[in-house]
């Protein structure tokens, strides 16, 4: 916080309103952003690699000035400011039973994660194609009501298309509460999440696109959630020998995602492709001190000796901490999550090993 020697070096009074300290607390949050990039940078740069342990307890100002002396893109040192959202257009798209759920805040992460879509051939076919009908995950078709079912936490429907494509509705209005509650989550944003972690994984590259059925924000029987394309494959074993390469890559999705719930039910094997799929986004992205369930592929990977980084885990870090906005997520995401996040990549890249133990 600021002091000022006009009142005798005591708080400003302005800094114990909640508008300053929002204000404060952005501030900070852009400086760590940029501090995490100058190390990204310095640590790919040959020169400059025997300097980042020194970086690593510079302030955020001081490494700004260190690395402007030495010519670091001028994109890392000022990077643009991301686009405000006001989460206006959220509301118009809700239906007026449909917004109970809805907070300010929330309604701005809705706004940012809708403005990332569409970019990717599988959203838009999410986003615009004609759905025929929708239907109960027993098969049962039944109009548009929504019943929650044994099995899944929350409220979750099939979305059947004229093109033959099935994808799974979990609607903002249909979340167990006290089991978010339990995850550390104080408002509806698993649908978010689960938009989120397809989004990063298509920024991180190919290896992980695969991993992540396609998922967008979309508003389905009047009710908005998350609509996840379908894939193919079941609940199994993903400690298969063919399996291997895929399962490693998902356990340092994992890691660097924060999954809180990675048990072998949200999983998904394709035995005639050989493919594993990732499924149920929505407890990722946590913070520090939140609960955590150890992701059973983490714990594959580990007890096969495989804690440290591969070189293209280092480059996708790398990536993640070059982008002065997380690919865009930073305004999707809770403030606290997203600087986790960066965090965490920023942990696993200096210390070459998956960041498994707490979050």
């Amino acid at each position: 916080m600021c002091r000022s020697k006009a009142v005798g070096a005591r708080r400003c009074p302005g800094c114990k309103g909640p508008a300053a300290r929002d204000a404060h607390n952005a501030r900070r949050r852009d400086n760590r952003a940029v501090k995490a990039q100058i190390l990204a940078w310095a640590t790919e740069e040959p020169e400059h690699q025997k300097s980042v342990e020194a970086l690593k307890v510079l302030p955020p100002a001081q490494a700004k000035e260190w690395a402007r002396q030495r010519g670091a893109p001028a994109a890392i040192l000022n990077p643009p400011k991301p686009k405000q959202h006001d989460g206006k257009a959220v509301i118009r798209q809700l239906d007026l039973a449909d917004q109970f759920w809805v907070t300010p805040e929330l309604a701005r992460s809705i706004e940012a994660m809708q403005s990332l879509q569409g970019q990717h051939l599988r959203e838009g076919s999410l986003l615009t194609g004609h759905l025929e009908r929708t239907m109960r995950l027993d098969g049962h078709s039944d109009g548009s009501a929504y019943y929650p079912l044994d099995g899944p936490v929350n409220v979750t429907r099939i979305a059947c298309f004229d093109n033959g494509d099935i994808a799974f509705h979990k609607p903002f209005a249909g979340l167990d509460t006290d089991c978010a509650e339990d995850y550390g989550q104080e408002s509806a944003i698993q649908p978010v999440h689960e938009a989120a972690a397809w989004h990063l994984a298509r920024n991180l590259g190919k290896r992980y696109e695969k991993l992540v059925p396609p998922c967008v924000i979309r508003v389905v029987d009047d009710r908005m959630g998350s609509l996840s394309l379908g894939v193919p494959g079941d609940p199994g074993d993903p400690t298969a020998a063919h399996l291997r390469e895929e399962a490693d890559d998902a356990a340092f999705f994992d890691c660097l995602v924060g999954q809180q719930d990675r048990h072998l039910g949200n999983l998904l094997i394709d035995n005639q492709s050989a493919k594993l799929h990732l499924i149920d986004h929505g407890f990722t992205f946590a913070r520090p001190g939140d609960t955590i369930n150890v992701s059973m592929l983490v714990h594959f990977r580990i007890q096969r000796g495989g804690l440290a980084l591969t070189p293209h885990e280092t480059k996708a870090l790398r990536n993640v901490l070059r982008s002065h906005d997380l690919f865009g997520l930073s305004q999707a995401l809770e403030p606290e999550r997203s600087e986790a996040l960066r965090a965490r990549a920023a942990r696993m890249l200096t210390s070459g090993q998956l960041e498994h133990k707490e979050f």
